[in-house]
């Protein structure tokens, strides 16, 4: 069949677009597939993190309660403080230790108080009796801190009435019982657990050194062993990180089931809870699962690097995003110094009662730590900051005992020494140079 002269036409007719109708198809077509990727990129940045964070088992019960009850129930003094030996020597006999006991008339006027907390160091001893666990936190802290803080002062107070009385036993082992507190109740805990056990361990020590002097063998071997149980049972520096990462997380994805997620996070990073514009604008093309990958990275990173040397320390790598670097990572060469400084310190303590123990049943120090294991210590201490036995030798009739320190150099028993006369002269710092002595730098 033949085409029509008029149909032919109209088939080999062309669609014709001028210019502007050109123009305004591709702009059509540009929008359209702009918005396409904008809208992706906006769900992109609000797609939810996927994670598996681990599922807390408390148990049952748990001793952290009874805790929290001991505090309840404790008195404290009208504010015991511990002097401290001032001058231009460290102190010239093993036992003659920097931190003494307070006065004589600071303890009188803190023996009512002491004579009340016979309930309060019996919850503290039932709570020691059972698995301890940190609770976990909610949205505005956990409020018990204080408490068992308070339950710490009052733990030392009275050791310090008990010795004072000529108990030295019984004030050691109510120091130690302070001491074990401040360590277990960090089990399950994130830093600022951390922080708190370890003020209430050092209030714990600082009640204990007084007493080594006056312990016979049989009470200064049992301190010995005792308070190197507690180091053995201390939670690893690597395992109080994982549990800030964890804690975080969760309140990351917390945070992020709120429309105004970025600025609550601001908000949430300042102690006033200012919201800071410039920082909420920084956060605006990062996306909910760059920020927790950002975080974790770092966390992670700050973990691995717990395992290793702490003179050799060197700041994890960016996470990328400033914000997450800024307000969201824990200072943790900080936290990890006060971490080995609370390790070095307790290790010290075993060995100075261990050795006590071993000159009144040998009548002289021994040649080495290895020789009070296993009567007086299950193992030589190790030094935390250089992964070797703690220092030791027999000076005379007495002995030098020491760390080396957080930077990492043996300087033969020299003590961290501000040369200040003052209580704080021979305190240290993540940047001390010099050795920690045993009862000395405290």
């Amino acid at each position: 069949m033949s085409i029509q002269p008029d149909n032919q036409a109209k088939a080999s007719r062309k669609v014709s677009w001028t210019r502007g109708e050109k123009w305004l198809l591709g702009m059509i077509m540009v929008g359209l597939v702009a918005g396409i990727a904008t809208w992706a990129g906006i769900n992109s940045l609000e797609k939810m993190p996927v994670l598996k964070i681990p599922t807390r088992n408390e148990p049952s019960p748990n001793g952290y309660e009874y805790l929290v009850s001991a505090g309840k129930a404790a008195t404290e003094g009208p504010g015991v403080t511990t002097t401290r030996l001032t001058g231009s020597q460290a102190p010239s006999h093993p036992e003659q230790w920097l931190v003494q006991p307070p006065s004589a008339a600071t303890i009188a006027a803190d023996r009512p108080a002491a004579s009340k907390n016979s309930s309060a160091l019996a919850l503290l001893c039932k709570g020691l009796s059972l698995p301890i666990m940190a609770p976990e936190h909610n949205d505005i802290g956990t409020p018990d801190w204080a408490g068992i803080r308070h339950l710490a002062r009052a733990t030392r107070d009275t050791a310090y009435v008990q010795a004072s009385q000529g108990s030295y036993t019984l004030a050691a082992d109510t120091a130690l019982n302070g001491l074990a507190m401040g360590e277990r109740m960090i089990r399950g805990g994130d830093v600022i657990d951390l922080l708190v056990g370890i003020a209430c361990q050092e209030l714990g020590r600082r009640a204990i050194w007084p007493t080594v002097a006056h312990l016979d063998a049989k009470s200064a071997r049992g301190a010995a062993q005792r308070v190197a149980s507690i180091d053995l049972q201390a939670t690893p520096f690597s395992e109080i990180l994982t549990e800030e990462k964890w804690a975080e997380q969760k309140s990351l994805m917390k945070t992020f089931q709120k429309k105004s997620w970025r600025a609550d996070l601001v908000s949430g990073s300042d102690p006033d809870g200012t919201v800071h514009e410039d920082q909420v604008r920084s956060l605006a093309l990062v996306s909910k699962r760059a920020l927790m990958n950002a975080y974790t990275t770092r966390m992670d990173a700050a973990i691995a690097m717990a395992g290793g040397q702490f003179h050799a320390y060197a700041p994890p790598p960016s996470s990328g995003i400033k914000f997450v670097d800024d307000n969201l990572v824990i200072a943790n060469s900080n936290t990890w110094f006060v971490w080995l400084r609370k390790a070095a310190d307790t290790r010290l303590l075993a060995a100075a009662l261990a050795l006590r123990a071993y000159h009144l049943d040998h009548g002289a120090y021994p040649a080495s730590l290895e020789a009070l294991t296993p009567t007086y210590l299950p193992s030589v201490p190790q030094d935390p900051f250089g992964s070797v036995p703690l220092k030791y030798k027999v000076t005379g009739s007495g002995y030098s005992l020491y760390s080396i320190g957080p930077d990492g150099i043996d300087d033969g028993g020299k003590p961290v020494d501000t040369l200040g006369n003052n209580r704080n002269r021979y305190q240290l710092s993540q940047t001390s140079h010099g050795d920690i002595l045993a009862g000395l730098n405290e």
